[in-house]
Order: C-alpha cells, then structure tokens, then sequence
C-alpha cells in the first residue's frame, strides 16, 4: 500500500509518501501574492503529484480550534481542495488529532517539532535534513501504516 501524509500549510505544504519502493518527501512553497494564486499554485502541485505518485490513501492531520482563527480558516479552505482533489482520483483521506499521532510516534502527544522529526528520521531509517512540514507529513503516514498493521 502507498500511503501519502499531507500537512497543509499556506506558506508551505508538507507531503510524505510511505510504499513498498521507499519513502519520500518535499515541500511545496506557497509563495507570495494573493491568496487565490498561491492556493491554485498549491493546489496545482498537490495534484500533480497525487497523479504521479497514485496513493492509496491521503493522510491529513485534524485541527483544533485553539490556533489563530483566520489560520483556522485558510488552513480549512486549504484542506477542503486536498479532500476535493483526493475524491476526484477516488483517493480515500484519513483524519487523526496530531496529538494522536505525536504520541504514536514519539510516545508523547505534546513532542515537539524537533522531537517528531528525529523520530521520523530514526524510524523511517532517513539520514539528513528533513523539512519539519515533510515530517509531521511522514509521521502521519507512518502513523496510519503501523494503527492499520501495514509495516514497522
């Protein structure tokens, strides 16, 4: 099974794919000008590389209220186009709590950052930098992949 996380972002989306051939990961950049252009250029790539890459399943981190509201709701905006873009290749999505899938790869459901990403890194076997966007993206990956007994 090819799995892909996915950790929206409007500045920066983070992606993480976990298959049978390996695993890989990027981030696409949102860049700069209005809100409209850098979602469709997000949008563009996402769907480029769900064509490309053809995933069994997307995913995605749930969000909380507690972040800022207008976050909230570009973010929102931004995870409704992944979920469009899924649903027309017949892609499913998953949603968890990120405190849930922290806790599920680090043991703790408040692990920072840095803490997630060194465990991806060291669960995943992967040496050199990895974009902290590409980690909470393959942590979600590797999350779903070990709750549903489909690898270590």
């Amino acid at each position: 099974m090819k799995v892909m996380g996915i950790d929206p972002g409007f500045s920066r989306t983070g992606f993480g794919i976990i298959s049978p051939a390996g695993v890989r990961f990027g981030v696409i950049k949102g860049g700069r000008g209005p809100k409209q252009e850098r979602m469709m250029r997000i949008c563009e790539e996402r769907e480029r590389i769900m064509k490309r890459e053809k995933p069994d399943a997307i995913i995605l981190e749930e969000f909380y209220y507690g972040k800022n509201a207008r976050t909230l709701s570009v973010l929102s905006e931004l995870k409704g186009a992944i979920i469009y873009l899924a649903g027309k290749r017949k892609i499913k999505v998953y949603e968890f709590p990120a405190s849930e899938i922290k806790k599920g790869i680090t043991g703790n459901g408040n692990a920072s950052k840095e803490q997630v990403n060194r465990m991806v890194k060291e669960l995943l076997h992967i040496e050199g930098n990895i974009p902290d966007d590409a980690s909470d993206a393959l942590a979600s990956a590797y999350f779903f992949m070990v709750r549903n007994d489909m690898g270590d």
